[in-house]
């Protein structure tokens, strides 16, 4: 084992193996979070610094072949509890990394740091001047000038030049330790880490595919006549940037009668978010204080939530901005902050939020759809 990294007692069986695992890596995955949340809403540097370091901690805790025999050894029996078996199943995904050389997995750690600081620090210029996401999300829904429109969306990929090159070497460098670890690729790798059987996937997203079919070809033409209209076009000359959303992922509307934006301002968002919650007998008042919401330069430019030391330090950023989409993403984020919240175990590093993908995002996306609900809206 490296200097300064515990031997961790594979000897001792599985419980005595995670409770000196949890001791050490507690800490450090604290230490990490917190850097991790500073940089995030400030755009300090210096934060990376420290995340790269603990990110490099756990590579070569994770490095040591022997807990990763043992900790495979283990599930393979049938002794051990169900809490403790969840444990492991966690563990064994980051002690097989054991099998590709240290060298790239540092280089990796760094490479992943770099592209995502560009990217979090990154502004693109429109009419000569920085502006943020939403400040480009407006233009897309509200201006009629098309050339304008255009330049928007066009900003929107600006970021891409800054990093697409950095890019392509992660991707090569991801899919040299994938293969290190017995996969033919990355993508492999990540559905096996998120604990997704590849081929069962692909059977539900084709068999959604085939039954959505004719009922997606409906909604997409009527949305499509919808914007041709608005625009002005025929619907064989519509572009991408006269859709108000540039990642065609929602219909936002500006026309007062068809637009729920008027709704919600920051102010607003914030205690119509806070009285959702109350009402369903969940209050996050505590979790709101401790969040940060609003936009400002140096700040990671979309939202998210993260578990500092779950359950007791939960916090969520957001940048608000007076849009329908700007409701429904609090909405989204502190139901995974209340997830959070609610854990009760004996292994918090791993343990309470890390289920399985379509548990974690259900509950916070049945939240999203009450939006949608107009006798909720009545309420607001």
């Amino acid at each position: 084992m490296s200097q300064g990294l515990p031997e961790l007692p594979t000897f001792a069986g599985p419980e005595a193996f995670l409770a000196s695992y949890e001791a050490f890596a507690r800490p450090i995955s604290k230490r990490l979070a917190l850097a991790y949340w500073e940089f995030s809403c400030h755009g300090n540097p210096a934060q990376q610094a420290i995340i790269k370091e603990c990110e490099e901690i756990f590579s070569d805790l994770h490095g040591d072949p022997g807990a990763y025999d043992a900790v495979g050894g283990w599930l393979e029996g049938s002794t051990t509890s169900p809490g403790v078996r969840r444990q492991l199943e966690l563990l064994v995904r980051e002690f097989r990394r054991s099998k590709a050389p240290v060298a790239l997995r540092k280089q990796i750690i760094a490479l992943t740091l770099e592209v995502e600081e560009a990217v979090s620090l990154f502004r693109p210029e429109f009419g000569g001047r920085r502006v943020n996401s939403n400040e480009l999300d407006r233009i897309l829904l509200r201006e009629q000038d098309e050339a304008l429109r255009k330049e928007a969306w066009q900003a929107t990929r600006q970021v891409g030049s800054q990093v697409a090159e950095r890019t392509v070497r992660l991707v090569r460098l991801r899919n040299e330790l994938a293969r290190h670890l017995g996969f033919d690729n990355y993508f492999s790798l990540a559905v096996d880490d998120d604990e997704l059987d590849l081929p069962f996937v692909e059977r539900i997203l084709g068999s959604l595919e085939e039954q959505s079919k004719q009922a997606w070809s409906e909604c997409l033409g009527n949305i499509e006549h919808e914007v041709a209209a608005l625009r002005g076009k025929s619907v064989a000359d519509l572009m991408p940037w006269d859709h108000a959303d540039r990642f065609f992922q929602s219909f936002p509307r500006n026309a007062a009668e068809l637009s729920t934006d008027g709704w919600f301002q920051p102010s607003t968002i914030r205690r119509h978010g806070q009285g959702f919650f109350r009402r369903i007998g969940l209050p996050i008042e505590d979790l709101w204080e401790a969040a940060d919401m609003m936009p400002r330069e140096g700040k990671f430019p979309h939202a998210f939530c993260i578990g500092i030391d779950n359950p007791s330090d939960v916090r969520v950023l957001c940048n608000l901005d007076g849009t329908t989409r700007w409701m429904d993403t609090p909405l989204h984020e502190f139901g995974h902050a209340l997830h959070g919240l609610f854990s009760e175990v004996e292994y918090p590093t791993f343990a309470g939020t890390s289920v399985p993908r379509d548990f974690v995002e259900f509950p916070s996306q049945v939240n999203e759809m009450w939006l949608e609900d107009p006798q909720v809206l009545t309420s607001f």
